[in-house]
């Protein structure tokens, strides 16, 4: 999420950067990170369920889609943003 505010690497298209030019295509990281965080919410919830069974538990977890949602607003792109939120809370 972080590479596409790196110009040279990152494209930029009606005002936002949320592409990452690979050379033969480019991707969006973000979808990655929807992904990406799906599964670290089942490994994390797996490996600690018993310290996740209130909202002081679940803080790391919570802040961990906070960060995804800030580094992609800043892209911007609202909708992914919305996606990671709902998919946290």
């Amino acid at each position: 999420l972080c590479l596409v505010f790196i110009p040279g690497i990152s494209v930029e298209a009606y005002g936002a950067r949320r592409w990452i030019n690979l050379g033969f295509f480019t991707i969006q990281p973000s979808e990655i990170a929807k992904f990406a965080l799906v599964v670290f919410s089942a490994v994390y919830f797996e490996k600690n369920y018993r310290k996740t069974k209130g909202i002081i538990g679940s803080l790391s977890f919570f802040l961990m889609g906070g960060l995804f949602c800030v580094l992609i607003i800043l892209q911007p792109n609202l909708s992914v943003c919305v996606d990671i939120a709902l998919s946290v809370f």
